[in-house]
């Protein structure tokens, strides 16, 4: 870990993941490459989306790697976000502020009244944490309250997906997933839209 993280990630925090401790640098690395192929096709013209894009790269791609490898979405990255995503709403094709403050609030509400309930019906929040809670709330700030849903739906879809892959008896973490749907949604939201609802 980074000497930030070191410093506001407790040891009792830590749980372990899909992949070993000692991976977490490459895999930043990898998912940082995946990231930038994936939004390579809209870097040019540099404009507010292409710095955008670039800004998030290294947020996203080392909660992808906290998160596979210890189970942690982190405050340092995931408060940033939040902020991030409201003070840039207003530049934002199609978004503006009020927008993105109602997309941050219903995500906040929803994932913890969610884990609310969970806790009071099971006794545990079978798996919804804080740090599950501040990503929402980061997506639901950056994509706005109208899309927050189709975003969520789509990130429970790519981590069933990937579930069936994976080995059983561990819990499957929800950043991975999350950042994911967010990511293919904040590149190509509308032409994910025309080929679901229009095909």
């Amino acid at each position: 870990m980074w000497w930030l993280e070191q410093k506001t990630i407790s040891k009792e925090d830590m749980g372990e993941g899909f992949f070993p401790h000692q991976t977490l640098r490459k895999l930043t690395i990898i998912t940082a490459i995946i990231l930038l192929t994936i939004a390579s096709p809209l870097l040019t013209p540099l404009g507010v989306k292409a710095y955008t894009i670039l800004l998030l790269i290294p947020l996203l791609a080392r909660l992808t790697a906290l998160d596979a490898t210890y189970h942690i979405l982190a405050d340092i990255y995931t408060l940033p976000l939040i902020l991030i995503g409201l003070a840039i709403a207003p530049y934002m094709e199609g978004q503006t502020f009020l927008n993105a403050l109602y997309g941050a609030g219903a995500g906040f509400i929803f994932t913890t009244a969610f884990a609310l309930l969970a806790m009071f019906l099971k006794g545990g929040t079978i798996g919804i944490g804080g740090g599950d809670i501040k990503l929402i709330t980061a997506i639901g700030a950056w994509v706005g309250l109208w899309h927050l849903p189709f975003v969520l739906s789509l990130a429970f879809f790519l981590s069933l997906a990937v579930s069936f892959t994976l080995p059983k008896g561990k819990p499957i973490p929800m950043g991975p997933g999350l950042i994911a749907a967010f990511w293919l949604f904040f590149l190509y939201g509308e032409s994910i839209y025309t080929l679901i609802f229009q095909s």
